[in-house]
C-alpha cells in the first residue's frame, strides 16, 4: 500500500497559488505547517492536519501529533524549534531529529526547502508556496510512504503546469 502527502507551509494568504496546487496534485493527505493566514474554515476545507504558525493569531494549536501508515509525525510552524539559521542547517535538525520520539517532522517557518535525515527518521521544510527566502524557489513536498519506505520530493510552484 502507498500514500501520498501533499505538505505545505508559509501560504501567506496566497489562496490562488494554494487553490492551483490544490487541483494540480494527487493525494491522500494535505498538511499545512502554518503561517497560512486563512479562515480556519478554509483550512479545514483543504488540509486533513494543520498548525498556527508566527502570524496565525486566530488559531492557537501550535503542534499536532498524528500517525499515517504506521508513522508517528509531528507537525509544527517552526518558530517554536529555532532560529532562521537552524532551521536550515542540517546538523542543527539532525539533533531535534536525534532527540525525538516521532518518524518524521513536519516544519516550515524558514521559507527554504530542506530534507534532513537521521538514521529511520525525517524532517520535512516544505519551503514556502508565496514567499520564498533568498535564493530558494517557491515550493512544496510530496512525502510518499511505501513499504514501510518514505521519499521526499520538492517541487517547484512556478515549474508546474497549473
Amino acid at each position: 500500500m502507498k500514500t501520498t502527502i501533499l505538505i505545505i507551509s508559509d501560504i501567506h494568504g496566497d489562496l490562488k497559488t494554494l487553490e492551483k496546487i490544490l487541483k494540480s496534485q494527487s493525494y491522500d493527505y494535505a498538511i499545512s505547517a502554518g503561517d497560512h493566514l486563512l479562515s480556519y474554515d478554509l483550512m479545514q476545507k483543504y488540509f486533513d492536519f494543520f498548525v498556527a504558525g508566527n502570524n496565525d493569531f486566530d488559531q492557537a494549536r501550535t503542534s499536532l501529533d498524528f500517525e499515517i501508515m504506521g508513522k508517528k509525525i509531528h507537525l509544527e510552524h517552526g518558530h517554536l524549534i529555532g532560529s532562521y539559521n537552524q532551521l536550515i542547517n542540517s546538523k542543527f535538525m539532525e539533533k531535534v531529529l536525534k532527540n525525538s520520539s516521532f518518524d518524521i517532522l513536519i516544519y516550515g517557518h524558514s521559507h527554504m526547502n530542506l530534507l534532513t535525515k537521521y538514521e529511520d527518521k525525517i524532517a520535512i521544510n516544505p519551503g514556502s508556496i508565496s514567499l520564498p527566502r533568498f535564493s530558494s524557489q517557491k515550493s512544496f513536498a510530496i512525502l510518499t510512504i511505501a513499504n514501510n519506505k518514505m521519499n521526499v520530493e520538492f517541487k517547484n510552484v512556478e515549474t508546474l503546469d497549473i
